[in-house]
């Protein structure tokens, strides 16, 4: 029998076999074919998800990374550690080679300047690693260093730009950060071994009372005959003594109130006392009435002037 034809447009009259084998096969895979606008078009593309997998994949590679093959440190401006590391970093990259140029070329520098008695003054450059980041060998390893400086947060109390240096290292202990910052302290203790470091209160806090004494000769101490042995070795004795305090629920504090009429020395006692560096000296400024620590004290007393005279003893 007579099969009805089709007709197509482009190739004139086709049987059904025909023609629903040629539509996917030849008239658009043609049309796709011949188009170079198509072809250009899909090969960017096909070469653009590639490059947005290869990105994913990086980025998801690298946080994995972190995640797991790296340590990281942090230590900001409000960190008490904060100025042994910098120092610590300028001295090891100073003895880094090339693994610690750029931090040791590119520095910040921190001016300190010292009032002696006859009015000399005496200024001082510190430097430290400038903002950035910096890489340098440490205990045989390479640190990353990250100094960030936000210029808009600010210290109130000080008034200078929140800061916070970052540590990154390979590994997944966190030893060779204790190392380091064990060592950044021996360090800043070393350059004050022989001087003294003087509190003052201030507010609710003891904060450092100018630059650290150099320690004088005991015997150049001129005070009462016995009292100035007699509060080194109670001070010794106190530092050994701390189970003693602990078993009778005593909080294991010492404290001492020297007084004295003008250039009697008696500040002079604590710089000369040559104790570890646990111990700190603390004192009201030349004792005056106004001071804080010792208008708290005085509305314990009958007489505004008996805190001046009191010395603490050691509970018996």
């Amino acid at each position: 029998p007579d099969v009805p034809l089709h007709w197509d447009l482009l190739h004139g009259p086709m049987e059904p076999k025909a023609m629903a084998a040629s539509l996917p096969s030849s008239f658009l895979p043609s049309a796709l074919d011949g188009n170079p606008y198509f072809t250009a078009g899909f090969g960017l593309g096909m070469l653009g998800t590639s490059l947005a997998m290869l990105r994913g994949a990086g980025r998801v590679a690298a946080t994995m990374a972190q995640r797991h093959l790296l340590v990281t440190l942090e230590v900001t401006s409000k960190d008490r550690a904060y100025p042994w590391v910098l120092h610590w970093l300028t001295e090891q990259a100073r003895a880094g080679g090339s693994h610690a140029g750029a931090a040791a070329q590119h520095v910040s520098v921190d001016t300190v300047m010292q009032r002696l008695a006859n009015g000399k003054t005496i200024t001082r450059f510190e430097f430290t690693p400038c903002p950035g980041r910096h890489v340098m060998r440490y205990g045989g390893q390479l640190l990353m260093v990250d100094r960030v400086r936000e210029q808009q947060m600010v210290d109130l109390n000080t008034g200078q730009p929140w800061e916070s240096v970052k540590l990154t290292a390979l590994g997944r202990s966190r030893t060779i950060f204790e190392e380091f910052l064990r060592d950044a302290q021996n360090f800043a203790a070393s350059k004050k071994e022989r001087t003294t470091t003087i509190y003052t209160n201030w507010g609710t806090e003891w904060r450092p009372f100018g630059p650290s004494r150099r320690r004088r000769p005991l015997q150049s101490v001129v005070l009462d005959e016995g009292i100035a042995e007699h509060v080194r070795a109670d001070v010794a004795d106190f530092l050994g003594a701390a189970e003693w305090y602990a078993d009778r629920g005593i909080p294991y504090r010492r404290g001492y109130l020297l007084h004295g009429t003008p250039r009697s020395h008696a500040t002079q006692q604590q710089p000369a006392t040559r104790l570890p560096r646990v111990l700190r000296h603390a004192f009201a400024p030349a004792f005056r009435p106004e001071s804080a620590p010792l208008r708290r004290s005085a509305s314990f007393f009958p007489t505004p002037n008996a805190p001046y005279a009191l010395i603490v003893r050691r509970p018996l």
